[in-house]
């Protein structure tokens, strides 16, 4: 007796299961008609937040709809103007859910999304807009066989071209140039779009922890090849803007300074006295005592470079704390004696 009521209770939730999920494809598919042929733009965006709730919830349900006749054409063109942007925000609210699922991400990178999405990251007004196409790019360029197509149809330029200005979407932006760039061909395109004094120039400037950190992220990814550093030559500032990070950013970004240092300092020695004149050696002590262990390592090393560097140019050790001390006294030598 037992057995048998298990069985039809089994029997029963999976029967229930099944209503269910047929209850959810029924809703999506009706959404999905409602929202290309509305009776009026409430009932169209009424139809958007139900698709943007549902896939949201669950990867079956983001398959589902991506199976559906037309769903995505019909997405993508609700996205476009002269569609109001709430509608458009909407659409690609729920285009972005389901490139949540890895396996959506080739079908979803075609020229057509992602020529929409270079055009609306630039878009000045509708912030919310621009934030999203960064996003759902970079969740296309998750994918490593999207990163080379994203690089032909114009991205990185896009993306490149949004740190030009007083951006809402940088954060985001940034967070998808730093996968595509991992991809050399991209890498050599966001070079030739002179990535690298911008990203210098959020580096100097900006207040933001996160969006500092992502910006020396990106340009170590840039200089992992020769087209980087000699792009960073052509920068005169450079190194002040990296020392400047390593005296007063987060850790992350002192990590990341450190080894965008490493990289320049295996290139020319001159780089090494340029750092020296600007405190490095006392910063690289402190960050050495005090810092997580990728810094301390990191700091050794470049330490070893600089004392290595004193040894061939016959520089006394002493002089050049010496010459330190005087650079910026105020911080250094409070720093170093609170440790003592």
């Amino acid at each position: 007796m037992s057995t048998s009521t298990e069985s039809i209770s089994t029997q029963s939730l999976a029967q229930s299961q099944r209503s269910q999920q047929m209850s959810t494809e029924a809703i999506m598919t009706q959404s999905l008609a409602q929202a290309l042929q509305p009776p009026s733009l409430q009932a169209q965006q009424t139809s958007l937040h139900v698709l943007m709730a549902l896939t949201r919830l669950s990867q079956h349900n983001r398959d589902q709809l991506a199976q559906a006749h037309q769903a995505i054409p019909t997405l993508l063109s609700l996205s476009r103007p002269p569609n109001p942007p709430a509608t458009s925000l909407l659409s690609l609210s729920v285009l972005f859910n389901l490139s949540l699922n890895p396996k959506l991400k080739p079908t979803l990178a075609t020229p057509g999304l992602i020529s929409l999405l270079n055009d609306t990251l630039l878009d000045e007004i509708e912030e919310e807009t621009s934030r999203l196409s960064a996003s759902l790019l970079c969740s296309l360029a998750l994918h490593h066989k999207n990163k080379a197509m994203l690089g032909v149809e114009g991205t990185i330029q896009a993306l490149v071209g949004s740190l030009d200005v007083p951006y809402r979407a940088t954060q985001h932006a940034l967070s998808a140039l730093g996968e595509l760039v991992l991809f050399h061909g991209n890498n050599t395109l966001a070079i030739e779009a002179d990535a690298v004094p911008l990203l210098l120039g959020i580096v100097e400037r900006e207040d933001g922890e996160e969006l500092v950190g992502s910006a020396l992220s990106v340009l170590n990814l840039l200089l992992r090849h020769s087209e980087g550093v000699a792009a960073v030559r052509r920068e005169s500032g450079c190194i002040g803007v990296v020392v400047g990070a390593i005296r007063r950013r987060s850790m992350l970004s002192k990590e990341s300074s450190c080894e965008i240092l490493l990289r320049l300092f295996k290139e020319r020695d001159e780089w090494i006295l340029e750092a020296e004149e600007q405190g490095l050696s006392l910063l690289l002590t402190d960050l050495s005592i005090r810092g997580s262990a990728k810094a301390r390592e990191k700091s050794m090393v470049l330490l070893e470079m600089v004392v290595e560097l004193q040894a061939r140019n016959g520089i006394g050790e002493a002089s050049l704390v010496a010459s330190d001390f005087s650079v910026d006294q105020s911080f250094e030598v409070d720093q170093l004696l609170s440790f003592q």
